[in-house]
């Protein structure tokens, strides 16, 4: 993904792990540019994004780009989310699924979290 989309889409691009720590809630999209999922994936995302803006920050990691990343966080499909509360991984999800599952996966654990 391009600057000017990553810009146009609010979502930040993971640079580490660290990026996470101060963060009460992240979701991180793993994914690959050239695989049809993550096309499918991306207005999930963005509906995530505005409907809990001032709950959850949404970071995007290319795994092509950004190997030594999708290693650490030991990614092998795309695409995968993972869910981190203040840095530690509380869940994740591999492979497409349906865009209800997803959000009420997040609702549960912002509410078992908070």
């Amino acid at each position: 993904m391009n600057l000017e989309a990553l810009a146009a889409s609010k979502q930040t691009a993971l640079t580490s792990e660290k990026d996470l720590v101060n963060i009460k809630f992240a979701l991180v999209e793993f994914y690959s540019p050239w695989h049809d999922a993550t096309y499918l994936k991306n207005p999930v995302v963005k509906e995530i994004q505005t409907k809990y803006k001032d709950r959850i920050k949404v970071f995007r990691v290319e795994v092509e780009q950004q190997k030594s990343l999708a290693q650490k966080f030991k990614v092998t499909k795309t695409p995968h989310f993972q869910i981190f509360n203040f840095g530690k991984r509380i869940d994740q999800v591999e492979g497409i699924l349906y865009k209800k599952v997803l959000l009420n996966k997040i609702k549960i654990l912002m509410r078992n979290y908070s």
